[in-house]
């Protein structure tokens, strides 16, 4: 393997790394008990202001929608960050191979 090839491992394995730490720093915190907690007291409270909301106040609806909303997209994206860590663990094995072989 040649200087160029073995930086540019190197650069990948620490990218990798750095993915792995994000996805079980974010595994850690959506498992925890008091984000648990904190989630389901936040989306029972956006449901229960959208579901005593008089049907004509639409901004009181909307409000209650963007809460909702704002917490899955923040879900969703802690999720995406666990998965992407999975994907990078087996990749960064599969380049710390590399680097270990020498190919």
């Amino acid at each position: 393997m040649d200087k160029a090839s073995r930086a540019e491992l190197e650069r990948e394995s620490s990218r990798l790394t750095a993915e792995t730490t994000r996805a079980t720093r974010a595994a850690q915190v959506t498992g925890h008990p008091y984000y648990v907690a904190a989630v389901k007291a936040v989306r029972d409270s956006a449901v229960a202001a959208f579901m005593s909301a008089d049907p004509a106040d639409t901004n009181a609806l909307q409000m209650a929608r963007l809460r909702v909303d704002a917490m899955e997209l923040m879900l969703t994206d802690l999720e995406r960050h666990v998965q992407t860590g999975k994907l990078a663990e087996n990749r960064l094995a599969y380049v710390k191979q590399l680097l270990g072989s020498g190919r």
